[in-house]
């Protein structure tokens, strides 16, 4: 019996690595006439839809710890049997690790000899929110980890992550940017967030604190997105003096093009990211990127717009705002020519045996 190319996509939601994902899907599917795809919610089973190869709804994964993941395995064994029984090869999709485990352990307790790969935007190292716990919860986790083969990634610098704390081998897939248009008219000089309102990973509520200062120079600040945080992110808006929070809802390129003004600028103050493409998506458009100096930043900014405390962010925003024009300090990062096509080659080959 011929063996399938198995991809299981844990992500309950559409983000920026589920767009990713389907681009990775087309280009192996332009390689691969045999390739199931397996969604868990009826929102991710209608984004994929158009692939031209076989998709399934089977809501296979709970959400919890790493350690609730893992001990889901068996279940999510059974859930997926038949699918399982025909794969050859294996890819796991999450946005972290925790995501990807359980349906990572099934398929080894089911094809143990089938070869596994997980697609993982990032590291994401606990100990920076969570100190010694964090650093225990780490240690638990890179062991998880090992029971997938080979890691597939965003770039250089996640790949060493990656590599360095699960100790498996990482290839590297560049993310592909949307094509986006530069703002023409001024809708005054605005920061701007655009994300999931998931305050753990983004800082939203850090973020409006850090902003409500009477020498930050920016008094509108609109924050574009949705996340299970909402409702706190929006009481403590309501609360800040120096500023005013706007709110604006998901959009996609187009509108988030139509939205953008020439005076308008980026702010992030992420706890953790993999390489952001909304960072990489507004320096196109010739908009300047605040952040904060963490890892996944350093490819896709200039060291002279990442802050590291409130001090440091009101200097910034403050010589940005003085500025004659804000183009002068978007940082443009050269992406290195995708080999997209031969990486996917390498990983999903016919004839490996595993």
């Amino acid at each position: 019996m011929n063996k399938n190319v198995l991809v299981l996509v844990c992500g309950r939601v559409i983000g920026g690595h589920e767009i990713q994902l389907k681009t990775i899907l087309q280009d192996l599917c332009a390689l691969r006439d045999d390739v199931v795809v397996v969604c868990q919610t009826p929102a991710t089973y209608a984004y994929f839809s158009a692939l031209p190869c076989q998709l399934f709804q089977i809501d296979f994964g709970i959400e919890g710890k790493v350690w609730r993941q893992w001990q889901a395995a068996p279940g999510i064994a059974t859930a997926l049997d038949s699918h399982f029984a025909r794969a050859g090869s294996i890819l796991v999709s999450g946005g972290t690790i925790e995501a990807c485990i359980g349906a990572a352990r099934a398929a080894k307790l089911s094809v143990p000899a089938a070869k596994l790969i997980a697609y993982l935007p990032m590291y994401i190292d606990r100990s920076t929110s969570h100190g010694l716990v964090g650093r225990v919860y780490n240690l638990v986790v890179n062991r998880m980890a090992r029971v997938v083969d080979e890691y597939l990634t965003i770039n250089r610098i996640q790949a060493h992550l990656l590599r360095a704390h699960y100790t498996r081998p990482v290839k590297v897939l560049e993310n592909v940017i949307q094509g986006v248009q530069a703002p023409q008219v001024s809708h005054g000089k605005r920061l701007v967030f655009l994300g999931r309102f998931d305050n753990g990973q983004k800082g939203l509520l850090e973020l409006i604190d850090l902003l409500d200062r009477p020498d930050n120079p920016y008094g509108d600040v609109v924050l574009i997105g949705d996340g299970p945080d909402r409702a706190e992110i929006v009481s403590r808006a309501k609360a800040a003096t120096a500023i005013k929070v706007h709110f604006a809802p998901w959009m996609d390129v187009t509108g988030v093009d139509r939205f953008l003004g020439i005076d308008d600028c980026l702010i992030m103050n992420s706890r953790w990211e993999g390489e952001p493409l909304v960072v990489r998506e507004f320096t196109a458009r010739g908009l300047p990127c605040v952040v904060r100096d963490i890892t996944g930043m350093r490819g896709v900014t200039s060291k002279t717009m990442r802050f590291t405390d409130s001090d440091s962010l009101i200097r910034i925003l403050n010589r940005l705002h003085e500025a004659d024009s804000a183009h002068d300090h978007v940082h443009a990062v050269r992406v290195p020519q995708s080999r997209r096509q031969q990486v996917l080659a390498s990983l999903f080959e016919k004839d490996s045996n595993h």
